[in-house]
């Protein structure tokens, strides 16, 4: 009888023995997974793609006895520009293209968007649609093909060189978070004040609406029209 019964009780040292170990092991791996969880910090990438000018008004071309009233409208514009995003939980990121206001005199006409990155400082040609016929115009001139520096504020000194690829802003994000964005392209005039040819300002919620292309829309305002394309992402990392 003695040895039976001792037969019968060994087990439970054993078992109470594994059983401690199995939650050991089942809170551990808990820890670890949490560990893990918080250790995925969430970012937000915000590309400004580029911006369509809808429409550009710089004025009229040479206008003689016989074609007025008739003086075709000057679209073409020597643009600078810059833009900006903010988020939620803090950051604040901005690039400048090319001079703000001014370019170097060695620039010349040396003005092309897709010019080298030793070119950066010099104003950028662009063409615009027709004052009227917005819908009719739908080039995009790409930011990642123009050589643009990163700036501490809108329109202040480059606090970095020029570079191409130089777009997208990356931040520190969390659920809920939204992401202001801004954008203001001016064409450079050297006898008036300089036109506005593009003004965006916009709160985009990726968590609401999704990661995608935000299609950005400054209104005609009399001497522009445009859209400018956001791309914005999320990821952990």
């Amino acid at each position: 009888m003695f040895l039976s019964t001792m037969f019968k009780r060994l087990p439970k040292k054993p078992l109470l023995a594994a059983a401690a170990l199995a939650l050991a092991l089942s809170l551990g791996a808990g820890r670890a997974g949490t560990h893990a969880a918080h250790a995925a910090q969430q970012y937000a990438a915000i590309e400004f793609y580029g911006i369509q000018f809808d429409a550009v008004d710089d004025g009229t071309t040479s206008c003689g006895p016989d074609s007025w009233p008739f003086c075709p409208t000057d679209t073409h514009a020597e643009v600078y520009a810059n833009f900006a995003a903010a988020g939620t939980s803090g950051g604040y990121f901005a690039r400048n293209l090319a001079g703000q206001g001014s370019q170097p005199g060695w620039c010349g006409s040396v003005r092309d968007w897709y010019a080298s990155t030793a070119y950066g400082p010099c104003f950028k040609d662009v063409d615009g649609g027709l004052p009227g016929y917005p819908a009719a115009w739908t080039y995009t001139y790409r930011l990642g093909d123009a050589a643009v520096c990163t700036t501490p504020s809108r329109g202040a000194a480059c606090s970095g060189s020029y570079q191409t690829n130089n777009n997208v802003i990356r931040m520190v994000v969390k659920p809920g978070d939204v992401i202001h964005v801004a954008l203001t392209a001016k064409d450079y005039d050297w006898g008036s004040a300089d036109d506005v040819l593009c003004n965006i300002n916009a709160t985009l919620n990726p968590f609401a609406s999704g990661s995608g292309q935000y299609s950005l829309h400054s209104p005609w305002n009399g001497d522009g029209e445009c859209h400018v394309l956001v791309n914005v992402s999320t990821y952990y990392a």
